[in-house]
């Protein structure tokens, strides 16, 4: 009998230490502390009726109340056993880790990588990648493409990169202020020119850089000028005052001697530009013997599409004069435009030529 009431203080020690030791699961030992005070009530309810019974001797009374004290350890220990300690030990598990134990969940670096998206989401993200993808491309094959030409362009290159917007417009009033940097250049390629051991993108980018940078050394050394037809009496393309390895050259001859004849390709009249508006662009790049191909396709679209040098519609177009004045370099000419245009021309269609555009390509 004392065995069973110091298995009852234990019980009851237990709960009391359990409830002061852990404040996380005070809620928890209160409603089983309520199971205990109801079991208990039961406990002295049954009591009661055992006491209503007549009495015997006082040992049988005092074995009435051993069983009854022993009815109530067991409906003490019932709550305990079945419902209490499990979720006492259930609370003290998770009480009981240390909070340096508990570290929050990092995203993995593929997570921050690949973020959840939506399906626009998605195509906008895939565009902006194939964008920067195309940018790394061009700035590598730049980067590497000098390294290729006999002659470095890299000069030229920061200087229309700094000077021309990518429509095209010319600060030449900037340009006149770095005169130095433009000059170096032209010292660069006058001391010497296309040999046989040069290769033809070589060779063609070349060509196309001294023609580009030497008419707009001659809008400078005239510069402020409104037109380039206002120089040499409206014909400033056939005076020699380029000199190339010990020789003079003019415009004419460095277009219609060199690069038409040599390299036979009709993309180079959207890459020589002669300072004017209705000239095709000077791009804001120099030409290397790497990115040449890809220019030319670029520059040849774009020139062909753009509404402000050729209007086109598939029964009829107003095509830039470039068209009218070369058409010799175009073959079927229809069939050239049709090959770059976005608003294909259809057989037959009728075809006529706008005015030219003289004014400055720049201020």
């Amino acid at each position: 009998m004392k065995f069973l009431l110091v298995v009852a203080s234990f019980y009851l020690s237990c709960t009391t230490n359990a409830k002061n030791s852990d404040p996380v699961i005070d809620h928890k030992v209160e409603n089983v502390n309520s199971d205990q005070e109801s079991n208990i009530e039961m406990a002295d309810n049954h009591s009661s009726v055992i006491k209503e019974e007549p009495k015997t001797s006082n040992q049988q009374v005092g074995i009435q109340e051993d069983n009854s004290r022993l009815e109530e350890i067991k409906v003490i220990e019932n709550p305990f056993t079945n419902v209490g300690v499990d979720k006492i030990t259930e609370v003290k598990t998770e009480s009981t880790i240390a909070p340096e134990e508990i570290k929050p969940t990092e995203p993995s670096t593929e997570d921050i990588r690949q973020p959840v998206l939506g399906k626009n989401d998605e195509s906008l993200e895939i565009k902006e990648e194939n964008r920067a993808l195309s940018d790394i491309v061009i700035a590598v094959e730049e980067e590497l493409s000098t390294m290729a030409d006999k002659v470095d362009h890299s000069i030229f290159d920061q200087l229309l990169q700094k000077y021309v917007s990518k429509t095209g417009f010319v600060d030449y009033a900037g340009l006149s202020r770095n005169r130095a940097q433009l000059n170096s250049y032209l010292t660069t390629v006058s001391a010497q020119i296309p040999d046989g051991s040069w290769s033809r993108e070589e060779s063609l980018a070349y060509w196309i850089n001294v023609y580009n940078a030497y008419t707009i050394d001659l809008i400078l050394s005239n510069y402020p000028v409104s037109s380039i037809m206002d120089l040499d009496n409206g014909n400033p393309w056939e005076v020699k005052r380029i000199n190339l390895a010990g020789k003079k050259y003019s415009l004419n001859q460095i277009e219609h001697e060199i690069i038409r004849p040599q390299f036979k390709d009709p993309r180079i009249h959207f890459a020589v530009n002669c300072a004017a508006i209705s000239c095709p662009k000077l791009h804001y790049r120099a030409i290397t013997a790497a990115n040449v191909d890809g220019t030319l396709n670029s520059l040849t679209k774009e020139f062909i599409n753009n509404s402000t040098q050729n209007i086109l519609g598939a029964g009829r177009a107003q095509l830039s004069k470039i068209f009218e004045w070369y058409v010799v370099d175009f073959g079927n000419l229809m069939d050239y435009i049709n090959r770059y245009a976005s608003t294909k021309l259809d057989i037959g269609a009728n075809v006529s030529y706008r005015e030219y555009d003289w004014k400055l390509n720049g201020e």
